[in-house]
């Protein structure tokens, strides 16, 4: 097997200042990690070029932005390691691997283990479904340029979800992402908040597909998310006006304590033979979540 890297920085290794910047180094040194466990695992590893494309058997990438490379390795039948930030807090001291997409588009192993890495590592993150009804909906922003929305213009969605939201009577409270300072849907309020406070206040949250959905279903309460791009979707509602769902979590936690790694589980090997399994095997083995899974 042959894998190629496509995590480095422009002009590696110089000059050294990008790793100054906090965002390009913990990207950095996730495919770092990586590759020096496939490396030790016998597999031939090498540096890619940016967005070109190579004759490697696997490409691994940060996110899903290097557009030449997605589109060579699907027409011709090759894979895709997606490296990204973890779905469950303190998201930066976690990432997550999917194969073949982006977050809930691509593949991952289901736990194999009856829920012991969750038990170990996120079970306190898991607070009873809230089972009272109000008027508050927590609308979330995101970042308009996030390869997560597909194209889509977040902006026009938001004002739409707001729309349909106060014709159902509801109060709209919109949280813009801390990176993005995304206009206010009219007829929405801004919250100035902690993410916590409005947690505390919402009966229900709406997305489109920002991974605070897997924080509100966590926290119990009710979510509805717009694309199946997020992996919260089968734990939630799809339209603002379908019924609110508050379903078995269970095997969604257990599987979902296997998508992402800490630092050194990539660097040992741990990751790598987490998921080397679904660089054999077709989809129809392996799968997203999705309602039923």
């Amino acid at each position: 097997m042959k894998v190629s890297f496509h995590t480095y920085p422009k002009a590696y290794p110089w000059p050294w200042g990008w790793k100054r910047l906090r965002r390009k180094w913990y990207s950095f040194r996730s495919g770092l990690a990586l590759r020096r466990a496939m490396s030790k695992d016998g597999v031939i590893t090498r540096r890619g070029r940016g967005n070109k494309p190579t004759k490697a058997d696997v490409a691994v990438m940060w996110s899903w932005k290097q557009r030449k490379i997605i589109a060579d390795m699907t027409e011709t039948g090759r894979k895709i390691i997606v490296i990204e930030r973890g779905f469950i807090q303190p998201r930066n001291e976690w990432y997550s691997l999917a194969v073949d997409g982006f977050n809930n588009r691509g593949r991952f192993i289901k736990a194999p283990d009856h829920g012991k890495r969750w038990q170990l590592h996120f079970s306190h993150h898991l607070k009873p479904w809230r089972k009272r009804s109000g008027n508050i909906a927590l609308l979330i922003g995101q970042v308009p340029s996030d390869a997560s929305l597909m194209g889509t213009d977040f902006i026009t969605w938001a004002q739409e979800q707001t729309d349909r939201l106060i014709k159902m009577g509801l109060e709209v409270i919109y949280r813009p992402h801390p990176e993005s300072s995304t206009p206010c849907p009219v007829g929405a309020k801004l919250s100035e908040n902690s993410l916590q406070h409005d947690f505390d206040h919402a009966d229900r949250v709406v997305t489109f597909c920002s991974t605070t959905a897997v924080e509100a279903v966590l926290a119990g309460i009710p979510t509805v998310v717009c694309d199946i791009g997020s992996v919260a979707w089968p734990m939630c509602s799809h339209q603002v006006e379908d019924p609110l769902i508050r379903p078995d979590r269970t095997q969604w936690c257990h599987d979902l304590a296997w998508r992402q790694w800490r630092l050194a589980e990539l660097e040992d090997g741990t990751a790598w033979r987490a998921i080397k399994p679904l660089l054999t095997t077709s989809s129809n083995s392996t799968s997203s979540f999705s309602n039923g899974n």
